[in-house]
């Protein structure tokens, strides 16, 4: 294709790639939920070749904090991002098909997240903790709600999962026996939740149900609070007598 005249966004320079390739994106992939419960099992398939991958190409992320999740697996390849701009000639590239439906985590998927991560876990303790997930950090989210919530459940820790590192994350969840929070990426590492925990979601609009799903696959008990028109008294009062029952 030749480019005779100005575009609005015109291809970036040409970025040569020699050696072998493995095409990681995903529709959506620089989202959270879309990394780590589609893009990353693709390398737990790709995993026999992976010694061989020279580039590895996935999305752009829409959280630093979320490559961490690649240092574990000690991969060798370089990584490159993706982006509506990037322009790259692989020499050789290895795709996959799609090995996770939208809004369908399976128990493939599942079981290699869990061997590949829970041995990061630094130590083990009985699951006791009551953790609600923070949203300080997401742009287009309040947590004046949640800090409520907190208050309202003298047990409970405010955690913001996107300061932490994977190793520091897989420990937490380990002691998790309640997770609580708005609906949002940090319940893609209720994953790593002993069998037995509970799951609180609050969701104040209509979601796809991904983690609903997910809970369904790990065996675990998931509730569903309705946030209606911002009352979250009535939320309160429902964590609460969950809690207690």
């Amino acid at each position: 294709i030749e480019y005779h005249t100005a575009l609005t966004q015109s291809p970036s320079e040409l970025t040569p790639l020699s050696g072998l390739t493995l095409h990681a994106a995903v529709l959506g992939g620089g989202n959270f939920y879309h990394f780590f419960m589609e893009a990353l099992p693709k390398l737990f398939f790709a995993g026999k070749w992976l010694s061989e991958i020279d580039h590895l190409l996935i999305d752009k992320p829409c959280h630093p904090n979320q490559l961490a999740w690649l240092e574990p697996l000690s991969l060798s390849c370089e990584v490159h991002e993706l982006t509506a701009n990037t322009n790259f000639l692989c020499e050789h590239v290895l795709f996959t098909s799609r090995l996770v439906n939208h809004v369908e985590p399976n128990p493939w998927v599942v079981q290699s997240l869990r061997e590949a991560f829970l041995p990061l876990a630094q130590k083990r303790e009985l699951p006791s903790r009551i953790v609600v997930a923070s949203r300080k950090n997401a742009a287009t989210r309040s947590d004046h709600g949640i800090s409520q919530l907190v208050d309202a459940l003298p047990e409970a820790e405010l955690i913001a999962f996107d300061e932490l590192s994977p190793a520091d994350i897989v420990t937490l969840c380990q002691q998790i026996k309640v997770f609580i929070g708005c609906h949002g990426a940090a319940f893609a590492n209720t994953v790593f939740l002993p069998r037995d925990a509970i799951v609180v979601e609050i969701c104040q609009t209509d979601h796809y149900p991904y983690y609903v799903r997910l809970s369904q696959v790990m065996g675990l008990k998931h509730y569903q609070i309705r946030l209606q028109n911002d009352h979250w008294s009535e939320v309160i009062d429902k964590v609460v007598k969950l809690l207690v029952c």
